[in-house]
């Protein structure tokens, strides 16, 4: 079994998640990571992490497959107009459908980045007031 993980929480991102510094050799070291299950701790708290559980690859890739299909619902329900307006249309469905799949695996992403998850509290944060 490998030693634990030690990190101090830099900045709190919101409940439950924060932005810590890894320690190396003892001392905080310079690799940063986000952590999820940060127990309500505080900027400067001292946490001891473990390898979060691997997330399921999300399902987000399968918006792009909308993009020609919206592309081709605004050509042939583009009205009776000419070929320029169904392309137009066309186009600005696709380009809206490109956007919302781009969004969704910028969120996937995100929760990707989270490499661990904290076990327990070693040093609660002082009280800085």
């Amino acid at each position: 079994m490998c030693e634990p993980i030690t990190a101090t929480i830099t900045r709190v991102i919101t409940k439950g998640y924060a932005e810590c510094v890894l320690w190396e050799n003892g001392a905080p070291g310079k690799r940063h990571c986000i952590i999820e299950d940060s127990f309500g701790s505080r900027r400067g708290a001292v946490v001891e992490l473990a390898s979060a559980s691997p997330r399921e690859e999300p399902l987000a890739r399968l918006a792009y497959l909308a993009v020609p299909v919206f592309f081709a619902m605004g050509c042939l329900l583009g009205g009776a107009g000419s070929i320029a307006d169904r392309l137009t249309a066309g186009g600005v469905l696709a380009l809206l459908t490109f956007v919302m799949a781009w969004l969704m695996n910028r969120r996937a992403r995100m929760r990707r980045i989270m490499e661990y998850r904290v076990t327990r509290v070693l040093a609660p944060a002082s009280d800085m007031r």
